[in-house]
């Protein structure tokens, strides 16, 4: 009986540890260099503007890639068709070379909140596109791309 208990404790704690994520897509990156003509885009439905989501942009790159930073440009397409775009500089590792991702031999998982507890103001269709925009047109290293929201509360 005491085995039943832990093992089912054991299954609640990890399963409600997870993540609500409200969407998630990964975009795997070709041969591994991400290039200024291959931004990355998402679209998402939101239905109900009173629900908050966390928003996070995810890069999967190898400890070959050679910059302790990334600037990326988002843009935003609302449901009314209005555009937004917004630049953003990513730390890679700190000034010791240290990397800020989880890493796990040669590749590290590197995850950048957007966003808090963000509402969408009307409901219907939103892309995200994510574009790197760095002096070297392809970025060696970088291996997959992805978006991610996570549900966080009602209203």
């Amino acid at each position: 009986m005491k085995i039943q208990f832990f093992i089912l404790l054991a299954i609640l704690t990890f399963t409600s540890c997870q993540p609500n994520y409200f969407f998630e897509e990964a975009i795997p990156v070709n041969n591994e260099a991400w290039s200024y003509n291959q931004p990355v885009s998402f679209k998402v439905d939101v239905n109900d503007p009173k629900k908050k989501y966390n928003l996070y942009f995810d890069i999967d790159h190898s400890t070959d890639y050679s910059f302790q930073n990334m600037y990326v440009q988002i843009h935003t397409t609302f449901p009314n068709g209005e555009k937004t775009s917004k630049p953003l500089s990513i730390d890679f590792m700190d000034k010791t070379g240290r990397w800020y991702g989880k890493c796990s031999g040669a590749v590290c998982k590197l995850r950048v909140q957007l966003k808090s507890a963000i509402q969408f103001k009307d409901p219907g269709q939103y892309g995200f596109e994510f574009e790197q925009f760095m002096r070297k047109e392809n970025l060696r290293g970088i291996k997959n791309l992805a978006f991610r929201m996570e549900e966080v509360g009602g209203s």
